[in-house]
């Protein structure tokens, strides 16, 4: 979404954010200069909190003659739906991770959402496609796998010496980093134990944990683990970093790790492809999707921490082999640059405004 709110066509659209927690990323692009506002979230148990959120979204749709809610990922699908259904407004909606809550809870977020009924439907990967769609059954909206792009030119521009000042990182360290947020389904807890491995040849090697911090309960539990492997000097748990140091590191990286157990697409591994870093990854649907085994960087066994160290350690030994899989991994991230993304996306929001009005949903007149 931030490439959405940054990059559309300003002649267009003039796109309004709505955040449901707050953090950097709410507060850049109100640095920006893009209109945004932030209702943070409960759980969807607390009906009044769900209530307020879902009435400040439709008195903004309604002051500023909103004609398209793009509800994005599942967090936003209830409250954004919702709004826009009251407010006779034109709905997307844009899937990502598998729709993960059972039972009772389950049943009714998928009837309020089949009682929405969007006019279009993008999912961010075949994976996310293949889950969702048997769950929209009956939906008459258009239905569309977009994969997501990154800004290629940004990511290649990183100062890796100014990333190993800022984190720590001997200048003569080896560096594998790992883009992810701090849960325990992406795997960094294979990562610490495939450490002992990867030391054998490269004692001095720095795994950093982009995002987590030893602060946090998953964090502190990734702490406790290093250390009780012996591996804690190898460990970098620097919490949440800033864009700019983002880049910076992916700059410094010799391989961008993602053991994740389960993993629909994988955005951190398209945006260490782009840095021009090869990548380690778990055989998941989303890295078979971006990793081309041999060519980009290299796919091990799902939840297999051996083999996870083996690849990674083989792959610090051979640094001509690492550059060659980084410009082929930086060109594939270049096809799936954010310009395309954009455009195609743009296209939907176009179709979307110029479809005819459906009585039977009553949402899709113009506002």
């Amino acid at each position: 979404m931030d490439l959405l709110a940054r990059r559309a066509d300003a002649d267009q659209f003039s796109p309004i954010v709505v955040c449901l927690q707050q953090g950097s990323w709410p507060a850049g692009l109100r640095a920006a200069g893009i209109e945004t506002y932030v209702f943070p979230r409960n759980h969807l148990r607390d009906l009044v909190r769900v209530a307020r959120i879902i009435g400040n979204l439709v008195r903004i749709i309604a002051r500023r003659d909103v004609q398209i809610v793009h509800a994005n990922g599942n967090s936003a699908l209830v409250y954004a739906s919702v709004a826009a259904r009251l407010s006779h407004t034109r709905l997307v909606w844009h899937l990502h991770d598998p729709q993960r809550n059972t039972g009772l809870v389950r049943s009714v977020l998928l009837r309020i959402l089949q009682w929405c009924d969007p006019d279009a439907v993008v999912f961010s990967s075949p994976a996310a496609e293949a889950v969702w769609k048997p769950l929209l059954a009956g939906l008459r909206a258009t239905q569309q796998v977009i994969l997501p792009g990154v800004d290629t030119g940004r990511l290649a521009a990183g100062d890796a010496a100014r990333a190993r000042r800022a984190l720590g990182l001997p200048t003569d360290a080896p560096v594998v980093t790992m883009l992810a947020r701090p849960v325990a389904y992406k795997g960094q807890d294979l990562l610490v134990e495939a450490l002992p491995i990867i030391r054998i040849a490269h004692p001095n090697v720095r795994v950093v944990f982009a995002g987590m911090s030893a602060e946090d309960e998953w964090g502190a539990s990734i702490a406790t683990l290093a250390f009780s492997l012996g591996v804690e000097d190898n460990v970098v748990l620097p919490g949440y970093l800033p864009e700019d140091l983002k880049v910076d590191l992916l700059a410094a990286t010799s391989i961008l790790a993602h053991p994740s157990r389960t993993e629909p697409l994988g955005l951190a591994m398209l945006e260490g492809m782009a840095a021009g870093v090869p990548v380690v990854a778990a055989a998941t649907d989303g890295a078979r999707l971006l990793v081309s085994p041999g060519q980009t960087g290299v796919l091990v066994p799902v939840g297999n921490q051996t083999a996870l160290g083996e690849a990674i350690a083989a792959l610090l030994d051979d640094a001509p082999r690492r550059q060659e899989m980084g410009s082929a991994a930086a060109a594939r991230a270049d096809s799936l640059a954010n310009g395309r993304m954009v455009k195609d996306v743009e296209a939907i929001w176009e179709a979307v405004t110029r479809a005819s009005s459906s009585p039977e949903c009553g949402h899709r007149g113009p506002s």
